[in-house]
């Protein structure tokens, strides 16, 4: 039978066919015809109203705006029709048509609308859609907020946390005084949703949208590192390399009960598996089994006076069961197998000492650096069996790579530097700097070939291999008191002679007679020294695929960087460039990323890719994005760096 008419009055509503066919009348209320009764439901703010030929059924209902429904499966006890219902404080509602049977020849389908029932669920997001996926799940489709995929159960459940937000429902309406009765029963209902509720929200969709506003903070101050505008002795200068301020954007997102603040940054994301608090560490270094190995086996942990090694250990989680789980661990078979730590002892590896390094080498030595001496251990898997060892003196900072390059600091500003060959220690050089040493690097140069990272075998990416080490030409040395970093050649015969000296601070030469005007603040700043040291290769394949030789017409094979971190929190990076034998730095850039000081970890991913890590309050990923002026050899060579934060959550 089809159904009349829709009244003036019900104009704001919306028709629903028995095929689910809607038709928009206008917003605030919708109606919808039930199954075997030939008639429709119109949904109002303050009652439901369901009309047929020969039937009218009213409920009065809780006031609100109903903006969104889905049809349900009938009840699958009594073939009751019923519907989902979201209203405009997001709670959702269930709808049942009651229907009981009759023999009227009035009713040739066998059944008569008894009335209508109204049963609320529990709270939500805002809902401009909803969808019934079966199952008992329902997409929350949301303009206002995030997106929902939810669960309704057939029992209650308990709400997490001290109170449902559907309570937000009752607040700012106002009833007459004939819906006396119908608050009554609300405050009822909402007295039961505040401790329990049939919905469990199993995964949301972030949206930012509607932003209403926004703005740009920085992460960190300007001039973090002193005081911005006036200081001691007058207003300070601008520096002459503007320092790269990493920033993130603040939304006011969503509307009415959706509306959040939200904190937009362009990051890595990180997911923590652990969290172990072991207080006193001072260093960690990880170690493989042997060379070749792609996964690390051991974690070194220093401490004052002391060193521990934890183990990983690979479980699949499956190693408890039965032959009678064969069945579900054939299920389980593409779970992957998850790891865990426990302490070790390395024979060959001194444990009652602070180790400033310790690390692989070729051939499957592991070379250690104690406050006091060299060790170098034989394979990890054959015992670890100390082959020789170095000392003489106390040992402050210390550096090495993977081709057996050791660097070492001592009192008084004496650097030494050995190399390991057929497993013994031999020294090549020393030199004594003008002042105390506080940080060395040894990290060498890649050359890599010319053709582009999308030229890469597939085969040679499924299955990556280690590379054989590469020496080092240069030694990089940062000094305490002293603002500047010098590069040492490591060349045959040159051993440890200084090729340049790199001056960190941005005053310009000939600003000397502007010290005293200046006041001692801007000298406090210049005077920062460098705490971490990172000399690396920065090549595209860490980076966007679309930016790679953008500027030039050949493929670019990477830019060799220094990276140094200040005890202040920000970092300084130059291109190095060597032209007809000679070293020169060129494209200084300074970044803030924080107020604490800077460790910088090189990094490589498995496509051979390179990046360096900058650890600190706001630890950043920093890697090559383009490179402007044309090939290193252009005098205006200057590469594009990117500095992604690295943003850490909870792992599900």
């Amino acid at each position: 039978v089809p159904p009349p008419a829709a009244p003036a009055a019900a104009a704001a509503s919306t028709l629903v066919t028995p095929n689910n066919n809607t038709t928009s009348v206008a917003a605030g209320s919708a109606s919808s015809s039930t199954p075997n009764s030939g008639g429709v439901i119109v949904i109002g703010q303050r009652q439901f109203t369901f009309c047929s030929w020969t039937t009218t059924k009213i409920i009065p209902v809780p006031q609100a705006l109903y903006l969104s429904y889905t049809v349900l499966p009938p009840d699958p006890t009594n073939g009751m029709p019923r519907y989902l219902l979201g209203d405009e404080f997001g709670n959702l509602h269930l709808l049942t048509v009651l229907l009981t049977p009759t023999t009227s020849s009035s009713a040739p389908t066998g059944k008569v609308v008894l009335g209508l029932s109204l049963e609320t669920l529990g709270s939500c997001n805002l809902s401009r859609d909803l969808c019934y996926l079966g199952q008992g799940l329902v997409y929350v489709a949301s303009h206002l907020g995030d997106s929902q995929l939810i669960q309704i159960h057939d029992e209650p459940i308990p709400v997490e946390g001290a109170a449902s937000s559907a309570s937000g429902r009752g607040e700012g309406n106002a009833h007459d005084s004939r819906s006396s009765s119908i608050n009554e029963s609300i405050d009822t209902d909402m007295d039961m949703l505040a401790d329990t509720t049939y919905i469990q929200v199993l995964e949301e969709y972030t949206n930012l949208g509607p932003i209403l506003d926004f703005d740009l903070i920085p992460t960190a101050p300007p001039n973090s590192a002193g005081v911005a505008g006036m200081v001691e002795g007058g207003p300070r200068k601008p520096p002459a390399t503007p320092q790269i301020q990493q920033s993130q954007v603040v939304t006011c997102s969503g509307s009415s009960k959706m509306g959040s603040l939200r904190l937009i940054r362009n990051g890595i994301g990180m997911n923590e598996y652990a969290n172990v608090e072991i207080p006193g560490i001072s260093n960690m270094w990880s170690l493989r089994q042997a060379y070749a190995d792609l996964n690390d086996t051991y974690l070194v942990q220093s401490f004052v006076g002391e060193t521990r090694v934890l183990g990983v250990t690979t479980t699949t989680g499956n190693e408890d069961g039965d032959e009678g789980m064969a069945g579900a661990d054939e299920e389980e078979e593409d779970e992957e197998p998850f790891g865990s730590l426990e302490e070790v002892v390395l024979p060959g590896l001194e444990s009652n000492a602070t180790t400033l390094y310790v690390g692989n080498l070729a051939n499957d030595r592991v070379l250690q650096i104690t406050e006091t001496e060299i060790r170098l251990i034989g394979p990890l898997a054959e015992g670890g069996v100390l082959l020789n060892s170095w000392s003489n003196g106390l040992i402050t900072v210390a550096a090495a790579n993977e081709a057996g390059q050791v660097a070492f600091a001592q009192h008084g500003g004496n650097v030494l530097y050995f190399q390991v060959e057929k497993d013994r220690i031999e020294k090549l050089a020393d030199q004594e700097m003008e002042r105390e040493v506080s940080c060395l690097d040894l990290n060498p140069f890649h050359k890599h070939t010319s053709a582009s990272s999308m030229d890469i075998d597939e085969e040679d990416v499924a299955t990556p291999k280690k590379s054989p080490p590469l020496p080092s030409q240069w030694l990089a040395v940062g000094l305490w008191d002293d603002f500047t970093v010098r590069l040492l050649d490591l060349k045959s015969g040159n051993y440890l002679e200084e090729v340049q000296k790199i001056h960190l601070s941005s005053q310009l030469e000939g600003d000397d007679e502007d010290d005293e005007a200046q006041g001692p603040a801007r000298r406090n700043r210049n005077n920062m020294m460098a705490r971490s040291l990172c000399l690396i290769t920065l090549d595209f394949s860490s980076a966007s695929t679309q930016t790679h030789n953008a500027n030039s017409g050949a493929s670019n094979p990477g830019v060799d960087m220094l990276f140094v971190g200040l005890g202040d929190g920000s970092l300084i990076s130059f291109a190095v460039v060597e032209q007809d034998g000679k070293v020169s730095v060129r494209s200084k850039k300074e970044a803030c990323l924080g107020t604490l000081r800077i460790d910088l970890v090189p990094l490589s991913t498995r496509g051979g890719g390179s990046c360096v890590l900058a650890t600190g309050d706001r630890p950043t990923v920093i890697y090559l994005a383009g490179i402007g002026g044309g090939a290193a050899s252009n005098a205006n060579f200057n590469p594009k760096l990117c500095y992604s934060s690295v943003n850490l959550s909870a792992s599900d």
